[in-house]
């Protein structure tokens, strides 16, 4: 038996100026601080893909990340925020034992034309507790620094309207001592493009 006691708060500021929207977003989802003690104390969500902090466009959201030595599970599942260690979204039960988020972004949006918004973003993540991230990898030197994930993006409305949109963009994960541990130094890079036809 495992009781659950986890949490998760998010706020997100914006001011226009004229064409240009600046925001800020914080978010804080709960990791457990102890994976044996019977209290499960991560914050993990169902299904979610949320738009906020850069949305799909973040390098994070938008790549699966597995978990390296964890047995088929994942970090971060793809349009997922939280690193909840589970196989997938899709598969298996939503798992409340994992690390948690701590994030911190400013973005900006551009309206350059009618049909056409910038969008770019800057975070800083966290986790918010490592012990399950210890314990999984009977690797007591996490460090809870992820890094900074950084993106810009396209969206281009040709019709005025939501029936056709194309987006593109490129996003990068500046890595720190958190996620070395499991992938080194490198930069990582994501480069996309969506059509998205509604009738």
């Amino acid at each position: 038996r495992t009781s659950i006691n986890a949490g998760m708060a998010a706020a997100e500021l914006s001011y226009d100026i004229n064409w240009l929207r600046i925001r800020s977003s914080l978010l804080w989802a709960s990791g457990d601080s102890d994976p044996f003690d019977g209290e499960a104390e991560g914050f993990d969500a169902v299904v979610d893909a949320p738009n906020f902090a850069g949305g799909d466009l973040a390098f994070i959201q938008r790549q699966g990340i597995p978990f390296i030595g964890g047995g088929g599970v994942n970090l971060f599942n793809r349009l997922s925020l939280f690193p909840n260690l589970r196989p997938g979204k899709e598969e298996g039960q939503s798992n409340f034992v994992n690390p948690g988020l701590r994030l911190y972004n400013l973005g900006l949006d551009a309206e350059v034309l009618p049909q056409l918004k910038l969008i770019t973003n800057a975070s800083f993540l966290q986790f918010d507790d490592v012990a399950s991230l210890n314990a999984l990898r009977q690797d007591g030197s996490f460090s809870r620094d992820l890094g900074f994930d950084l993106s810009t993006g396209v969206l281009y409305r040709p019709f005025l309207n939501n029936n056709v949109q194309l987006r593109g963009g490129v996003a990068a994960l500046l890595t720190d001592q958190g996620f070395e541990n499991l992938f080194g130094d490198d930069v990582l890079w994501d480069v996309f493009t969506n059509v998205i036809l509604l009738y």
